[in-house]
């Protein structure tokens, strides 16, 4: 009661008085007229109740009143130009509904029980907010009436309440681009996405343009002094027009990872170069030390990721997930020397890079370095096997960064496919160029079952996830498979006379990539690897009349099969010299995905087999390959010739293998297995 007098003390000057009914509604009157001068013709009424029948405390009742005199007050002085009587009583329910925070319509304003405290008053002015927005139009604008978007970031605005709702987007773009996908007409979507993602464009606003005449208070005093509610005015405000860049067709590249074999191309993937925007961070942390070390976020706008917030400790994990610039533009920087090796190697993948290159424009910022998809996603494929802790760190960008919170993230999550996003935007902030590379699990070859990546000018990463995810289940469906297959070739030729060339880079356990190189198996040490860059190995030996030569896709090791004294085989008969080195096996494994060498197999086997056929035989040739180690060649793989199932290379259609028939009916055979992927 000291307190109630207290405030009847403090709010008579100002035309307020408390009154209480029957202990559990109460009725507060506010004179709206105050802030900007004028008399009230009838004051600001409010009654309290809770649908339950249960009591409103008096203690309450008086915060959320001295909260909408304080409200009312300001946002009359901000936004009003013109005088504004009071609406007639205005209803507050509590109401006990799963999942309500706040609504209003009419004159009744609704809020949820279960709402802390710091809630309720925080929802109680967002509503309040609304019906402000309301009135004002019916009064002053002849009954006007402002769109839901329009209504929804003026309530978040003036209320001061977009913080509540933060958690959904951790970037403006992010939350730029989703509502570009989902603000469609007069009508904002009523999903919780799309509220969270106007939050963050009204919290971004807030944090770059507080005040002055770039602020969205005055943005809001003039619109609605113009009567000018509509969708269009405050989607171009916080969203900006629906492309201004132009859409180009997506460029489109999905590799099988262990056999290198194009799965999918659409688009300019080869020839075309594009801005690389942040896709090189991996690589980054991968070459130099200095940029694995740890930091603490400093308070500028290139550590606003997703928060800006100094004093934060910072590992290069999250760096990488969050595409934070920060952390490599405060990291110490690599010596002129470091960096230029590093772009020597760059520009051998095919990236258009100079030796002076500095970090912004590596990581983005700056422009000056370009690629194509093809070359992207080949440096990928050999960070995934030098680094491949880096790429498993990326795993995270579904589930906490820079792609996470959208309709297709827990998909990616959930497939454990490692992803990073990359975007260069203009002065406007409008997506010039939008990237996404994608690392599938590795499988018993310890490779990534499938690289894919997409680019599109004028799009942005989180509208390509979608479309992104679309492109590998048609490729990848009904089984991912990831499971490899080893296999003997060439038994029958002396290692000796065998030699192997790459008409892009050869990979050579590890080491550097060579350019066009041509290398002999006589020279090579065993347990030596070699593979070849986005295309087959061409592997060169003696043949009647002359040299042939033969492409495999995957990596060939050099493994000498054991003497026959050694081997448990038993030999029940007396085999020719060219028998005996069949039995005996060949010192080149070549390791490529089960679905190549199943095709191959179908392709060198059975040719001008019909589909069903085919799917018939192709389920042999897996179970062979799966027993192998019990059959002609104990406990090493099987071989190439009839002593095992022929194995050829299918050179007419190498590179391009999904969809040719061989091809098509490996993939449809493919069932789950312990190495498979199941996209779920």
């Amino acid at each position: 009661m000291k307190f109630r007098r207290r405030l009847t003390k403090f709010l008579h000057p100002l035309g307020v008085a408390l009154v209480v009914i029957g202990g559990c509604a109460h009725q507060t009157q506010v004179n709206s007229a105050q802030g900007i001068g004028v008399s009230a013709q009838r004051a600001l009424t409010f009654s309290f109740s809770a649908d339950d029948g249960g009591d409103v405390s008096s203690a309450l009742t008086e915060d959320l009143t001295e909260t909408a005199e304080q409200m009312w007050r300001q946002w009359l002085g901000d936004f009003l130009s013109a005088p504004l009587s009071s609406p007639s009583e205005i209803k507050v329910r509590f109401r006990a509904v799963d999942g309500l925070a706040g609504r209003s319509q009419g004159r009744e304003i609704e809020i949820g029980r279960s709402l802390s405290g710091r809630e309720r008053v925080s929802v109680f002015r967002h509503e309040l907010a609304h019906l402000f927005l309301s009135h004002n139009a019916q009064t002053n604008c002849h009954g006007d009436r402002p769109s839901e978007f329009y209504s929804e970031a003026f309530a978040l605005w003036a209320s001061q309440d977009e913080n509540r709702l933060l958690s959904g987007f951790p970037y403006a773009s992010q939350a730029r681009d989703y509502l570009r996908d989902h603000a469609i007409g007069e009508k904002l979507f009523h999903d919780a996405a799309s509220a969270q993602a106007l939050a963050r464009l009204v919290a971004e606003s807030r944090r770059l343009r507080p005040n002055g005449p770039e602020s969205l208070s005055e943005f809001f005093r003039s619109s609605i002094k113009d009567c000018d509610f509509s969708h269009r005015v405050i989607a171009d405000r916080l969203i900006g027009e629906k492309q201004k860049a132009p859409l180009s067709r997506e460029s489109v590249l999905i590799v099988d990872g262990i056999s290198g074999e194009k799965l999918k191309t659409a688009g300019e993937f080869r020839d075309a170069r594009f801005p690389v925007a942040s896709i090189l961070k991996p690589a980054l942390v991968a070459e130099f030390v200095e940029l694995q070390r740890s930091q603490v976020s400093k308070s500028t706008l290139t550590w606003s990721c997703p928060e800006k917030a100094a004093g934060r400790p910072w590992v290069w994990s999250d760096a990488l997930v969050y595409s934070c610039n920060g952390f490599f533009l405060d990291s110490d920087r690599p010596s002129r020397a470091a960096l230029a090796r590093f772009t020597q190697r760059l520009r051998l993948f095919g990236v258009l890079v100079s030796d002076d290159s500095t970090i912004e424009q590596l990581i983005g910022l700056h422009p000056g370095v370009e690629a194509s998809p093809e070359a992207i996603l080949s440096y990928y494929s050999w960070l995934s096997e030098r680094a491949p802790e880096v790429i498993e760190a990326l795993r995270g960008t579904a589930s906490k960064g820079t792609l996470s919170r959208l309709p297709d993230s827990d998909w990616f999550a959930r497939n454990q496919i490692a992803l990073k996003s990359g975007t260069i935007r203009n002065a406007q902030g409008e997506p010039e160029h939008g990237w996404i590379v994608a690392i599938g699990p590795r499988g018993e070859a310890e490779r990534p079952g499938f690289l894919a990546i997409v680019h599109q000018r004028g799009s942005s990463p989180q509208i390509l996830l979608e479309r992104l995810r679309a492109h590998l289940q048609d490729v990848l469906t009904p089984h991912p498979n990831v499971a490899s297959a080893k296999v003997q070739i060439l038994g029958l030729v002396p290692r000796a006379s065998v030699s192997a060339r790459c008409e892009n880079l050869l990979l050579v356990s590890g080491q550097e990539p060579k350019s066009n190189s041509t290398i002999g198996f006589s020279a090579l040490a065993e347990g030596t690897r070699i593979r070849c860059d986005r295309g087959p190995l061409w592997l060169k030996y003696p043949a009647p009349g002359g040299f042939q030569e033969r492409a495999y896709w995957g990596q060939i090791e050099v493994s000498s099969p054991p003497s026959v004294a050694d081997s448990n085989e038993i030999v029940v008969d007396s085999p020719s010299p060219r028998q005996a080195r069949a039995r005996r096996g060949s010192e080149l494994v070549l390791t490529t995905s089960e679905r190549s060498y199943v095709a191959g197999v179908l392709a060198s086997e059975f040719p001008d087999g019909r589909h069903e056929t085919l799917k018939a035989l192709a389920l042999v040739v897996k179970f062979n390959l799966q027993n192998a180690k019990r059959g002609r060649h104990l406990g090493r793989p099987i071989c190439d010739t009839t002593h095992c199932q022929v194995f050829g290379p299918r050179n007419n259609d190498a590179g391009v293998a999904f969809g040719e028939k061989y091809s098509k009916v490996a993939q449809e055979i493919s069932g789950p297995t312990r190495a498979d992927i199941v996209l779920r």
